[in-house]
């Protein structure tokens, strides 16, 4: 989960949270439940910020 601060239209603070048991299971090879393997599989969208 994640909990992200505005101020106006720009992201200020970003607060990220998961379940550690879930990590170190995948981390050891074990596999992921499927809600978790989701959002290991999804790819990364990052935009450069212009000013």
């Amino acid at each position: 989960m994640g909990i992200l601060e505005f101020e106006g239209d720009l992201i200020c603070g970003w607060r990220g949270y998961f379940d550690r048991g879930v990590a170190d299971r995948g981390a050891q090879g074990e596999a992921l439940p499927d809600y978790a393997q989701a959002l290991v599989d999804r790819p990364a969208v990052m935009q450069a910020r212009t000013s």
